[in-house]
């Protein structure tokens, strides 16, 4: 693919869901390949499937304590280019019949922003993975992306209880994570 992207740059190729350091530095350098990592790639092992089973499960799988920290390093350096959203909302009785996929969707924000928000990363790397590289992407492809600006309560925290999960499915692997920062609002 990496060959094909060089000599067909007007065309665009993206990897979404890198999960793996060794994949990750593949792409890193590439000016013709867009690429995104998950926040779950970014927070949770393959630790996390002896403790929450099926659903840890998922497509590419959680990787190895070097992975996450191998792409940690790469995302507060400001070399991961986006971060998205599994859209995989399974339901509870799904996912005990062992249905790859987690929700991601609510919790992409909470997560970047609380790495803004600790120090980990800049101002700039948070604007870049959430909004900047994603709306070029979108609009290559022809589409021109909703852009609103939001309100946060830097001093707040916000955990993720069960009754503030908006994902129609219910759970998330964030669940009773406390994130620094809370959205309260859209400008």
């Amino acid at each position: 693919m990496l060959e094909l992207a060089n000599e067909f740059p007007e065309q665009l190729f993206h990897v979404t869901h890198v999960s793996s350091f060794d994949g990750a530095k593949l792409l890193v350098n590439q000016n013709e390949v867009s690429w995104d990592v998950l926040p779950k790639y970014l927070q949770f092992t393959t630790d996390l499937v002896n403790t929450k089973g099926n659903f840890a499960k998922m497509n590419p799988p959680l990787r190895t304590n070097h992975d996450l920290e191998g792409l940690l390093q790469l995302f507060f350096q400001g070399k991961i280019p986006m971060l998205t959203s599994d859209h995989a909302p399974h339901t509870v009785e799904e996912k005990q019949k062992t249905v790859a996929g987690a929700p991601g969707v609510q919790e992409l924000y909470y997560f970047a922003l609380d790495h803004y928000l600790r120090g980990n990363i800049s101002k700039e790397i948070l604007m870049d993975v959430v909004h900047d590289n994603p709306k070029k992407i979108l609009e290559k492809v022809g589409i021109q992306p909703l852009t609103r600006r939001i309100a946060v309560d830097r001093q707040a925290k916000f955990t993720l209880a069960k009754d503030k999960i908006i994902s129609k499915c219910r759970w998330s692997l964030w669940e009773d994570f406390t994130f620094h920062g809370k959205i309260i609002g859209f400008l």
